[in-house]
């Protein structure tokens, strides 16, 4: 994904023009290489920038689960190179969504006793020098973009304004179908002719409450809710915890084209076996002792 969007990059997305010859015309697919104040926007094979930026944090936060707990099944090394790789995807993304929520997920992460440890400390002090070097102008724009409407050099993204607009909007054709909502074909563009009142749906709740009205909200927020109820009782229960509320944020707070509930999913079920065969693998050894 990130290789194909340092390729894009250069001004070739070679996956990415694959994938948009051969799929629907009516199909979401943002522009190569969109230049957004001080930043560009990549999005590689995936649909939109934030989606690009969504994964690589998912990623990322992977992989440092690996750099703590993965000895036995990746080397360090390798997990801090895909970790850097990640970290780059996200810059190149240019979004401010995957920072919100993937600043949550990566909670236990950071704040564990791992981090503490004299080896851990000085690779993840040497590494925040480094970022801050050369990515702290670009943390403090995104910064500056989520706690004021001023344009700032993120060019163009949406404010609080423009997003209590867009519920307006929602709420009003949500009230028309309650219970059920207008059907999964509702055009809530109104074929385009309201687009500039709902612009993006920058939330996955507002085409929820249109097309699926209080049971599709219900439902979806239910699968959040059902996987937190059933954390697993062992040390990576905090990281799926954290997966999922740090999904729920990303999912308010954005849209996500190309992107659903299943991609955080896939990575909580890792989580939640890989802590009971890390148990079954620490008995088996004792008993062999």
């Amino acid at each position: 994904m990130n290789v194909n969007g340092l390729f894009e990059l250069l001004g070739n997305n070679i996956i990415g023009n694959a994938l948009t010859s051969v799929i629907s015309k009516d199909t979401y697919w943002a522009n190569d290489v969109v230049q957004r104040g001080i930043f560009v926007r990549l999005h590689s094979f995936v649909p939109h920038s934030i989606g690009f930026g969504v994964e690589n944090v998912v990623f990322f936060s992977f992989f440092f689960a690996m750099f703590y707990y993965g000895k036995e099944l990746m080397n360090r090394k390798i997990a801090i190179f895909f970790m850097i790789f990640c970290f780059i995807g996200l810059f190149l993304s240019g979004s401010r969504s995957p920072l919100l929520g993937g600043m949550i997920i990566m909670l236990p992460l950071i704040l564990n006793k791992q981090t503490f440890k004299s080896k851990n400390l000085i690779f993840l002090t040497t590494a925040i020098v480094i970022i801050v070097s050369l990515a702290g102008n670009y943390f403090i724009t995104m910064y500056e973009s989520l706690t004021s409407d001023a344009a700032t050099d993120i060019g163009g993204a949406s404010s609080w304004e423009m997003r209590l607009g867009q519920l307006e909007y929602s709420v009003f054709y949500w009230m028309q179908q309650f219970w059920l909502g207008h059907g999964h074909t509702f055009d809530i563009f109104g074929g385009g002719r309201f687009y500039s009142e709902i612009f993006g749906a920058e939330s996955v709740w507002f085409p929820i409450m249109m097309k699926k009205g209080l049971l599709g909200i219900v439902s979806y927020l239910y699968i959040t809710i059902e996987a937190c109820m059933n954390i697993p009782q062992h040390k990576y229960g905090r990281l799926c915890l954290f997966l999922m509320l740090g999904w729920l944020v990303i999912d308010s707070a954005t849209n996500l084209p190309g992107l659903n509930i299943l991609l955080p999913l896939y990575f909580y079920s890792i989580y939640y076996k890989y802590g009971y065969m890390d148990a079954k693998s620490v008995l088996l050894k004792s008993v062999k002792l």
